[in-house]
């Protein structure tokens, strides 16, 4: 249960106040369904610019990591371990796409003939000209939204820390928001022998757990 159906099953709030709720809820899904899954992803780069940049990851002796590629504010950034790079491009471009340093290198060296050089994702995919790449595709958008919808354990504990302990009684948030901190215990206690090796105390651990916390309260 997320924490607007959370708002929706208070026993105790008036009617007209929980259908505001559901107003709310429903407005968010078909934003999410209008957004988040209709976003376009395709770049445009110029073949000249694209073969220029692409030399750093030519080197036989560089080792290669597991590969990034990101948008922002028109600028390309392909990452994998030490070596970076970045391009001018055109376009749209919604999440972060990682897949594999060999396919990485074997671009870098044979690539594409077309100009201006189309790179797009859909589906689990980036295609880059006539290539298809398998990747890992993170959406910050859909982040957002499974935490709208379904916290992860550090905005439960955010959420334990300012709610009214009353408020959590005998619900499924209540519930939930226990079990979150019991696991952040249990984790803590199990971490200590391993952190005690590196000069890291108990305490420390707590301290620093606290401050992840935190921040998801600002």
């Amino acid at each position: 249960m997320g924490l607007l159906e959370y708002g929706l099953r208070r026993r105790d709030r008036p009617e007209a106040e929980r259908k505001t709720f559901q107003s709310i809820l429903g407005d968010i899904r078909r934003w999410l369904s209008k957004n988040l899954y209709m976003q376009s992803n395709l770049l445009q780069i110029s073949l000249p610019d694209f073969k220029h940049v692409m030399k750093p990851f030519t080197a036989k002796r560089r080792k290669l990591c597991r590969v990034l590629l990101t948008y922002e504010r028109g600028l390309l950034t392909i990452e994998s371990g030490e070596a970076s790079t970045i391009m001018r491009a055109e376009g749209e471009w919604h999440g972060r796409a990682y897949f594999s340093p060999e396919v990485l290198r074997a671009i870098a060296l044979y690539p594409p003939a077309t100009d201006p050089v189309v790179i797009s994702y859909a589906e689990g995919h980036v295609m880059l000209a006539t290539m298809t790449i398998s990747c890992e595709w993170v959406n910050p958008a859909d982040e957002l939204a499974r935490a709208i919808l379904d916290p992860d354990i550090l905005d439960l504990l955010a959420l334990g820390r300012t709610m009214p302990r009353a408020e959590g009684i005998g619900t499924g948030l209540g519930r939930k928001i226990s079990s979150a901190q019991q696991k952040a215990v249990r984790c803590i206690a199990s971490a200590k022998k391993d952190l005690s090796k590196l000069g890291v105390t108990q305490q420390k651990a707590i301290t620093l757990a606290g401050g992840k916390v935190s921040t998801r309260m600002t």
